[in-house]
């Protein structure tokens, strides 16, 4: 879990260009970004063969200038997708969850 402040912060995950790297998975990641500038999950210069996402979450203020990949590198095989939220998604989502658990409260879970 990465909260980053400040803008223009390296990216979460730096790989150096002239490795090549087999299989790398990326799984329950989550990063939030509150600066106003994207920021980068994974900075690759490097050749990926197999690259597996599995539960990475990318919020950002702005889901449209999300980031989730830079660098000069390639991935051969991408198998699952970035989750991209912007903070009014996540609003949305905690407010809907919320009046569910208050309109169908369970033994030991209020809110």
């Amino acid at each position: 879990y990465r909260s980053e402040w400040m803008p223009g912060a390296a990216p979460t995950i730096h790989i150096q260009q002239g490795s090549v790297i087999e299989t790398l998975r990326l799984r329950d990641i989550q990063q939030d970004n509150k600066s106003d500038v994207p920021l980068t999950l994974l900075h690759s210069e490097s050749s990926i063969l197999q690259l597996f996402i599995d539960g990475v979450v990318i919020r950002e203020k702005d889901a449209a200038k999300a980031v989730p990949t830079s660098g000069d590198g390639r991935v051969l095989h991408q198998h699952g997708e970035f989750i991209i939220l912007d903070d009014k998604e996540v609003m949305d989502e905690t407010e809907r969850v919320e009046e569910e658990v208050r309109a169908n409260p369970r033994k030991g879970f209020t809110l």
